[in-house]
């Protein structure tokens, strides 16, 4: 939908949502088994790289999505140079994904998915005040996210109780 969105109108937000949709998939294709049982029936030595790329991919597009969104490379440039830094930190992560082990990348991606979801959602924050009051449903979905994924990291830290909430 979000493609055909893109092709018909040639709006470059429909296009950051389906980079988004498909890091999503490809990261629950995986994480369920769906990629090997169905697709790739013997990807399972690149299951992680996979998951690491999907990752990478779901932050590129969520720093594109709210940028665009702000409109701010002419409104916020504080804020468009901190997503460009946010972009190039991830595009080397990528790459990164297939030359690298899994563990030592996780260690230093999971940290840096807070940082990216907790800068955007700031920056959404503090561009309501100047009148971007429509990006509410994106600073409610970006806030949610983070809570999600802090609740999933505490969850696996050891310092809250592994329960349905935090696993899910």
């Amino acid at each position: 939908y979000h493609l055909f969105l893109y092709i018909s109108l040639r709006e470059v937000p429909y296009l950051y949502l389906v980079l988004l949709l498909i890091g999503v998939a490809a990261y629950e294709a995986s994480q369920a088994n769906y990629l090997e049982l169905y697709l790739i029936p013997s990807s399972y030595q690149v299951k992680q790289h996979i998951i690491a790329f999907a990752t990478a991919l779901i932050m590129v597009s969520v720093v594109l999505l709210h940028d665009s969104f702000l409109t701010a490379k002419k409104l916020f440039p504080n804020i468009f140079r901190m997503d460009m830094v946010l972009i190039g930190v991830w595009g080397v992560f990528a790459p990164l994904t297939f030359l690298t082990s899994y563990h030592n990348l996780t260690t230093i991606m999971a940290p840096m998915i807070v940082v990216t979801l907790s800068a955007s959602s700031l920056a959404l924050l503090a561009a309501w005040p100047r009148g971007f009051r429509a990006n509410r449903a994106l600073i409610i979905a970006l806030l949610g996210l983070l809570a999600s994924i802090l609740l999933f990291i505490l969850g696996r830290l050891g310092v809250i109780s592994n329960v349905t909430i935090t696993e899910n």
